[in-house]
């Protein structure tokens, strides 16, 4: 057992009498049905455990970022024609290189020549 790992034990820490039907989220004691402590974050085996484990999430919480999207509608149209670009000079490429018009002879080449490039490298 590590040197932190709470011992498994199936009966209540609280009612040693009684069966343990879960452990607290917080300190890993077990505990039975009437010393369950249900939230919406976890189940607990008291007021204490779960309001350490509530503001140990509010503080993760607040501490994460919040990623939004700026890229916004003008962005997005952007980010499309590049793409229609690069998808433009990849089939040039293949068509004037390779001869190909297939678009999936064009990809089965490509990846051709992905593999034999990998075995140059190994």
């Amino acid at each position: 057992m590590g040197k932190f790992a709470v011992p498994v034990s199936n009966r209540c820490v609280f009612h040693p009498d009684a069966n343990a039907t879960g452990r607290c989220k917080k300190c890993g004691n077990s505990i039975c049905d009437a010393c369950k402590m249900q939230t919406g974050i976890g189940v607990f085996c008291g007021i204490q455990c779960a309001e350490e484990a509530e503001k140990f999430q509010d503080k993760v919480s607040s501490a994460m970022p919040v990623y939004q999207s700026k890229i916004g509608c003008g962005g997005m149209i952007k980010g499309l024609i590049s793409l229609i670009g690069l998808l433009g000079v990849f089939y040039a490429i293949m068509f004037v290189i390779y001869d190909l018009t297939d678009p999936m002879e064009m990809v089965q080449t490509l990846i051709d020549q992905i593999k034999k490039l990998i075995n140059v490298m190994t």
